[in-house]
């Protein structure tokens, strides 16, 4: 067994011990937590495994994206006991959606030289920005129910999509690019709002 392989072999197993002991951690805290570990699992590895390989599935590829909500929902039942309302679901269940597609725009070309079928390469740069201001929007809806504050934060995300409708792909990258600047300081806001009701600063 060659050094490569040695590795493989035990990263394998670490992976398999790292799953049985996190499942056993999360039973504990009941079944709720337990429930969205095995579907941030599931989905984890129906993403990119056969026979599933839900990156390859256009549409799929991008609502299976929800595991990236699971962590979220987690940490939020340990804080407070029990989970957020629906709308706060499906509002950050359409978030993941969105941003998952909106990257699939910046690969388009990488993608199809692979042969690898996404929401993007079916639909196109346009339709798959609709799609994604689309879903942007319906989180709007469901944050803004729950706090109108929350709703009016989160605009600028459908505003980004339908304003970039027309716009060359080197455009989009550079737009794309930012993205990690505008979450961190709608989540800063977020954060800061939510500290100030609870602590009434």
């Amino acid at each position: 067994m060659g050094l490569q392989d040695k590795y493989q072999f035990w990263l394998k197993r670490g992976i398999w011990l790292s799953i049985l002991v996190d499942g056993l951690l999360f039973e504990s805290r009941g079944y709720q937590i337990l429930g969205l570990w095995i579907i941030w699992l599931l989905l984890s590895v129906g993403y990119s495994l056969e026979p599933l390989r839900l990156k390859t599935k256009p549409v799929w590829d991008s609502v299976s994206n929800v595991l990236y909500l699971m962590p979220a929902l987690i940490g939020y039942y340990l804080a407070s006991g029990s989970l957020p309302g629906w709308g706060i679901i499906v509002g950050g269940a359409s978030w993941c959606a969105a941003m998952h597609a909106y990257s699939a725009i910046v690969d388009i070309e990488a993608d199809q030289k692979a042969g690898i079928a996404t929401i993007a390469t079916k639909f196109g740069q346009t339709t798959t920005l609709i799609i994604c201001g689309l879903w942007y929007l319906l989180t709007v809806v469901c944050f803004g129910v729950a706090n109108i504050w929350l709703g009016l934060l989160l605009v600028i995300y459908p505003i980004l999509m339908f304003g970039q409708i027309g716009q060359r792909p080197t455009k989009i990258v550079q737009i794309y690019w930012l993205f990690p600047i505008i979450n961190c300081v709608v989540g800063m806001v977020m954060v800061i709002g939510r500290l100030i009701t609870v602590y009434n600063w």
